[in-house]
């Protein structure tokens, strides 16, 4: 018993969609590409396959539902857990067990959060 979640007990493929944009764009355009990869193309993969997951560390950033795409079933448990032995919230990551309970102070493009900015309780 483990915290991965199960999808990637049944998967067939693990597939990376990426995009990138010109940097010398203004941000309007930028934040479209963005949106573009997160609402359209990610959200076909997830109508093709309902109840797939995600490897967290090459996922979408902004990914909607990752405490499905992540931890699947897995994800009551796993909250209760960290709400029992990580009292002092020490152990956190953008889209990690508990960070729902949280939001970031800075957003790049209005929806990518920081890496650099503070956590506040939400």
């Amino acid at each position: 018993d483990n915290g991965v979640n199960p999808a990637w007990r049944n998967t067939v493929l693990h597939a990376i969609a990426a995009t990138l944009w010109d940097p010398t764009l203004e941000e309007p355009q930028i934040k479209q590409t963005s949106d573009t990869l997160t609402f359209d193309w990610m959200q076909r993969w997830s109508d093709v396959s309902p109840g797939a997951g995600a490897y967290m560390s090459e996922a979408d950033y902004i990914e909607s539902d990752f405490t499905q795409a992540f931890f699947g079933s897995n994800y009551p448990q796993l909250y209760e857990l960290k709400q029992k032995y990580d009292l002092l919230v020490l152990f956190y990551a953008h889209t990690a067990v508990g960070s729902e309970d949280w939001e970031m102070s800075e957003m790049i493009l209005r929806n990518l959060p920081s890496q650099n900015d503070n956590l506040y309780r939400k």
